[in-house]
């Protein structure tokens, strides 16, 4: 099997990356920035995702870093109900829920789940070669 190489450390790199590492297959992430630092906001991941979480074994640590969101409620400006979603069928049927974090702590969880030794910084995609990939550095 080839190695595979992955351009970009964010959460659809590092989430490929942890499936890589459950399948042994040999890969290395590489990420433009210098370092893996703290950036964005918030983002909400849905039950489907958290499914794909709990196949790589990481639901519990990413729950406990985040917080659980059982139903969604879009407001208008005065915070009148324009639109309610109840999610708890979702989460029964699909044993998940919801689960609102902070991007650099879901980035964290996933780096260090697949180990830093994995995704080299400061590599910038130069060219796509049907061979090889070509970096700057």
């Amino acid at each position: 099997m080839n190695h595979i190489s992955i351009i970009g450390a964010g959460i659809g790199g590092l989430t490929l990356g942890n499936i890589l590492k459950q399948q042994n297959l040999d890969f290395t992430i590489y990420e433009s920035a210098p370092e893996i630092k703290p950036v964005g906001a918030g983002i909400m991941m849905a039950v489907n995702a958290m499914q794909i979480f709990e196949k790589l074994d990481l639901k519990e640590k990413i729950e406990n870093a985040g917080n659980k969101i059982h139903g969604i409620l879009i407001t208008d400006e005065k915070l009148k109900a324009i639109s309610t979603t109840d999610v708890l069928a979702l989460e029964k049927k699909f044993n998940s829920c919801n689960v609102a974090i902070h991007r650099a702590d879901l980035q964290n969880i996933l780096a260090e789940n697949i180990g830093f030794e994995n995704i080299n910084l400061n590599y910038n995609l130069n060219k796509i070669d049907k061979r090889k990939l070509s970096f700057k550095i």
